[in-house]
This record gives structure tokens, sequence and C-alpha cells, in this order.
């Protein structure tokens, strides 16, 4: 089951001599068994969190930077850990960044590029769900702190690497519908970050594929509601009811998630996404079905279920060009017949 975000209870009988006890025991992290480098890494998370809403216990944080524990997070993740700790480890990290609300704490968390070392490392089991399901969280927990002063942190403009926005793009055909939300959710917030160079690299032809198959998605839903309203024909409504309404709700959450995208100032992206809904979708899938002579070739479904999406569409999306071109394609004006003198 896939867990999200919680705020982290305030302790109150953690000290000083505690933290550094805690510290003490994770450089032998190697020599340490499953359930207590667990749950040393849980409460790590809690003393730093608990400094950090705390102003009089800001020298917890201190040390935590002056001993660089998180660079001991980094260790442990790199050292191929048990299930168990790889599971802490990134709930760990996904309530600290969560959690963090001073500048300065959330500046350190994010330097030293500890985190991007994180999120590209190779021995978390991505297959095993728990460790895939916080993973993916982690990814979310940055993308919501990500902002035009701590894209730095995330973009690296002379290497062109992203390593947030390229790990999250992995999940994109996750089945878990709740993967999948995350995974929107994270490129919608790289995509507001006006960063003219981030920018440049997302709309960069090697990393536009990702939207033209946001594009594709469309006509594979219309296929599979055909496909179930063909199945429906032949059995009872019930039988399928629900698989059909999963997939309308699919369709309609796709073309909102399309329209958030047009909505980001990105002129280049909003005319490119624009023209493959236009060219792809509207011209080349949903006309074959309403104009009988209309490209003779090809995947067709039901003229009713055609109509239902070209309704949908204007019904989600408001990008006044896209809009205006399908118009003008399925309303032709009037031919004008020249009257006798």
């Amino acid at each position: 089951m896939f867990t999200w975000f919680k705020k982290v209870a305030a302790p109150t009988n953690y000290s000083f001599d505690g933290l550094k006890s805690v510290h003490m025991q994770l450089l032998r992290h190697r020599d340490l068994s499953e359930s207590s480098l667990v749950e040393l890494l849980r409460v790590s998370s809690e003393f730093l969190i608990y400094s950090d809403q705390h102003s009089a216990q800001q020298f917890f944080f201190e040390y935590f930077c002056e001993k660089n524990m998180l660079a001991l997070f980094v260790q442990i993740g790199e050292a191929a850990p048990p299930h168990r700790v790889q599971v802490q480890l990134l709930q760990t990290l996904s309530l600290l960044v969560q959690n963090i609300t001073t500048a300065t704490s959330l500046y350190y968390i994010l330097s030293n590029n500890y985190i991007n070392r994180l999120m590209t490392c190779r021995h978390f089991q991505l297959g095993q769900e728990d460790v895939r399901d916080w993973y993916v969280t982690f990814l979310k927990a940055l993308s919501i702190r990500l902002n035009v002063d701590t894209v730095q942190f995330f973009f690296n403009a002379a290497t062109r690497t992203f390593p947030l926005y390229l790990e999250a793009l992995k999940f994109r055909t996750c089945p878990e519908i709740q993967v999948q939300i995350a995974v929107k959710t994270v490129l919608l917030n790289v995509l507001r970050v006006p960063d003219d160079r981030m920018r440049r690299f997302l709309t960069h032809r090697q990393n536009m594929p990702y939207f033209m198959e946001l594009v594709d998605q469309g006509q594979v839903l219309a296929l599979k509601m055909q496909g179930l309203l063909n199945t429906t024909q032949q059995q009872t409504f019930p039988a399928n009811e629900h698989k059909l309404h999963y997939v309308v709700d699919a369709t309609i959450d796709h073309w909102y998630y399309l329209q958030d995208i047009l909505d980001v100032p990105l002129p280049d992206l909003s005319f490119q996404l624009g023209e493959w809904v236009f060219e792809s979708y509207l011209k080349g899938f949903v006309a074959r079905s309403l104009v009988p002579n209309c490209h003779p070739n090809g995947q067709r479904i039901s003229t009713l279920l055609a109509l239902f999406l070209l309704v949908q569409v204007f019904q989600c999306m408001s990008h006044s060009p896209l809009l205006n071109a399908a118009t003008f394609m399925y309303t032709p004006p009037p031919h004008k017949h020249s009257r006798p003198l």
C-alpha cells in the first residue's frame, strides 16, 4: 500500500547526549543489526525535525552538520543495506525533506550533492513495492522544495544532468495509480520552476518523447474504452461497469494533466504539445471515426465514443490555439455559392 507524507510528532525525551550516541552508533553501521540500524535512522530524523521546529534546540542540527551525518546516510544507502533499512532510510529522508522549515537547514540537506547521490543509488530494491513507494515519495518531497533558489542543487547546467527529473520519468509507466500521480506531480513541479537553463534542458528534443507519450496515452485509453464497450454489448453491463468508469475517469484526468502542462509559460513546449494533440489525436484518431472519408486506414472507434471523447477535450482543456484549430476542423465555414448577376 502506498504511504503518503505524515507529520512527525516532536520528541520530548531526546537530549544532546542522545544525538551524540546516535551518531556514534551510526559510524558503526556496517556492524549493526538490521533492527538497530532501522531504529537509529528513525530516531535521527526525529532529532533533526525537532531541532528545526524549536529554535532553542538548533544545536542538534548544528551537530548534525558538523559531523556530516548526511554523508553517513549516503554511505548506508550505497552499502546495499537490507530491505527494511532501505525502506527506513527513504522514509527518514522523505520525512526530513518534508518537515524541515528553515532555509538554512534545507540548504544544508540539499547541498554537497548527497541527495543526488541517494537518488541515483543503484542499491535500492525498486522492484519491491514498499521500497519503490518510499523512493517515489522521496522524489515528490524533493520536487515540492524546488524553486529558483533550490534548483541549483538538482540541475547541473554544465553537465546537463537532472537526476530528480530523469529518475521520476522511469516510473511513468508504473501500474500503481498512486505512483503515477506522484510522478506527474514531480514533473509538473519541475516544469513550473522559472529557470531558463533548466527549461531549455527540459524542452530539448532528446527530452520531448515523454510528452509525445503523454499524447499517445489518450489514444490508448480510448481504445481500452472501446474494448470495454464492445464486451459490455455481449455481456451484462454491471460486469464491466466499474472498469469503464475507471477508464473514463483516467481519460478526464489525462486531459486535465495535459492542460496543466500547457498552462506552464513555456511557449515552445505549449506549441509542440498542442500540435501533437491536434495532429495525432484529434485529427489523426478522433476525426477518423467521425468523418467517413477521413483517413480510411488506421484504428477506429465508434462514432458515439468519438463524439464523447471530443466533448471531453473541450470540457477539460482551455488552450485556445488547440480548441480554435479543432473547432475550425470539425465545423468548417459553410460553402459560399456565387449568385448569378
